[in-house]
């Protein structure tokens, strides 16, 4: 573990909410501070996305120092889909990647206060003939990452596939209908997870990985329900069927680094080669010696006394 001075903020993706009050290290934000896009869960909110302006940097610890919002469900705009759940999808990504919230987010219920601690793990990929990390050339991003490579074959395949695109993937394409999306766009997509050879992503040679560490409280107790109630002219018991309250900030200012090495490299062959000459040659000098003094002793011994 390596203990730093400051680190960087995570782009915090945050799905199907209605934001109210957000603050980053106590100070409010405003919808300029968030980037609309679009995703495999649908349309999402980012914060801290790094797409032309600076990262935020954190250089302490604990939820004073990061980034928090209450966020609100509006249970009675839901309608019949393909979702059951009511809550958010959240996920925490290095800026630059691509955020796969379906596949790798983590979901807040409603009527809860979620402490979201984060920990920091830094991978480095030994590349050939050591290791097998690279990379490849994308049509649809500039930079490379196994989540861009995955979301670039998804849709190659569902073009061959079905004629057409999901709302979310890249590219130029015609974008599917509802009727394709759901009959042809969804037997596309678990075919081509049986078939994992078509999708040849290398492992990235450097990689930053946001680790979640979630813990919840219930989201608010009685009195200041009521106190809530009143201000914002509500019943009480919409906050427990409605809100959320997210916090998302560094545990320590540390990042777990992962290294891969090389296990035995030319200089360690050479050293070995080298020590093993020096030994055997010693060895076969010295027991020469040995025996021509035995012979010497034995045949010359007498006539000498």
């Amino acid at each position: 573990m390596k203990y730093v001075d400051e680190l960087t903020f995570p782009a915090v993706a945050i799905c199907n909410f209605n934001l109210h009050r957000p603050t980053w290290q106590g100070n409010f934000l405003s919808k300029d501070d968030f980037t609309p896009i679009l995703t495999d869960f649908g349309v999402c909110y980012t914060f801290n996305a790094g797409d032309g302006n600076d990262t935020h940097k954190v250089k302490n610890t604990g939820r004073s120092f990061g980034f928090s919002v209450y966020l609100n469900a509006v249970e009675f705009d839901y309608n019949i889909g393909p979702r059951q759940g009511l809550g958010f999808q959240v996920m925490l990504y290095q800026q630059g990647d691509i955020p796969l919230v379906a596949d790798l987010g983590f979901a807040v219920s409603v009527g809860e206060e979620v402490l979201v601690g984060v920990d920091v793990t830094s991978i480095q990929n030994l590349p050939p003939p050591h290791g097998s990390c690279g990379k490849k050339h994308l049509k649809y991003y500039d930079e490379y990452s196994r989540n861009a490579c995955r979301m670039e074959c998804k849709t190659d395949y569902m073009v061959d596939y079905c004629g057409c695109r999901m709302f979310y993937m890249p590219g130029n394409a015609t974008v599917c209908d509802f009727r394709v999306m759901y009959v042809c766009g969804q037997v596309a997509l678990a075919e081509l997870m049986n078939e994992e050879s078509r999708c040849e992503c290398p492992l990235p040679c450097t990689q930053v990985i946001y680790k979640p560490n979630l813990s919840h409280a219930k989201y608010t107790y009685q009195a200041f329900a009521n106190f809530q109630a009143e201000y914002f002219g509500v019943p009480p018991e919409y906050f427990e069927s409605n809100l959320v309250k997210l916090h998302i900030f560094f545990q320590e200012l540390a990042i777990h680094e992962v290294q891969e090495e090389v296990a035995y490299n030319i200089f360690g062959l050479l050293c070995d080669i080298g020590g093993s000459l020096g030994l055997w040659l010693g060895g076969s000098i010295l027991t020469v010696i040995e025996i021509l003094d035995i012979c010497f002793k034995g045949c010359c011994g007498s006539a000498w006394h």
